[in-house]
């Protein structure tokens, strides 16, 4: 039985061809395993999402810098404030809705343990019943755990606490996003290499894949249109017999000519 990469082997491809469809799932070109055959392959670029971080925290940790100490401690006050408000929002939703999922796990629990199975061989069922809703509320309900944050977020975090608390934050996201960024940077690398070196062994560039691979999809398509026009059914092979016209005769209308009719003789 063919698979998505041999079943071109019976359409006429290349040993060439052949390797690159396979190479695409292996890890370099793995996320084009699922998309179109003839896609052909970019050069891969790193995703600049750590990059991106890299600059805001370098930008935020630089306006801080500037800052003069009374107006960085003027700023910590005010936002300590709102993380503060924010926070106890935050745990005061949570715990609302915790409760809110016990009493709705606790209600169907009361239900479940009421009913009587119809028979000795439901029991199990009952059993594993009470088991799963006993499990959910372990874990899902833990209002508990919100209502011991919210006791202890009882007052904002004083400036000098929540400005040292900024920085290490902002250095700890440099350092985390410069990690990534460079072994964002170094995959890309390493998948273009790889690549290239695949090519280039197949005596293929860049350009010259592409265009094979256009070349083999226009084969293809037209090897596929003439097996849509063969499979067609024509009527006069596979459909209903033509009707034959039948020939009305033409009615020719006698002129009679006016006058007596014609006595016979005596």
């Amino acid at each position: 039985m063919p698979t998505g990469y041999t079943a071109p082997i019976q359409d006429g491809i290349s040993f060439k061809e052949f390797v690159m469809s396979c190479a695409r799932a292996f890890g370099a070109l793995i996320l084009m395993r699922d998309g179109p055959s003839d896609a052909p392959i970019p050069v891969f670029k790193p995703d600049s999402h750590h990059k991106n971080e890299l600059e805001r925290a370098g930008k935020k940790l630089g306006r801080l810098n500037k800052m003069t100490v009374g107006k960085a401690f003027k700023m910590a006050k005010r936002k300590a404030r709102i993380n503060f408000l924010d926070e106890k929002e935050y745990y005061r939703e949570r715990i609302k809705e915790s409760k809110d999922l016990r009493k709705k796990y606790q209600d169907m629990l009361a239900q479940v343990r009421t009913w009587q199975p119809p028979t000795k061989n439901h029991c199990g069922l009952k059993r594993f019943m009470i088991q799963q809703i006993k499990s959910s509320i372990n874990f899902d309900c833990i209002d508990d755990y919100y209502e011991g944050k919210d006791l202890l977020n009882s007052e904002p975090l004083p400036p000098g606490s929540f400005l040292a608390a900024m920085l290490q934050k902002l250095s700890e996201d440099i350092r985390y996003h410069s990690k990534e960024w460079r072994k964002e940077v170094k995959r890309s690398k390493e998948r273009n290499e790889w690549v290239g070196a695949l090519l280039k062994s197949l005596g293929f560039s860049r350009k010259s894949y592409a265009e094979s691979l256009k070349k083999r999809s226009a084969i293809l398509k037209r090897r596929h249109a003439k097996t849509v026009k063969k499979t067609k059914s024509p009527k006069k092979k596979f459909g209903l017999p033509k009707k034959k016209a039948v020939k009305k005769p033409s009615k020719k209308i006698k002129s009679r000519k006016r006058g007596r009719p014609k006595t016979s003789p005596d």
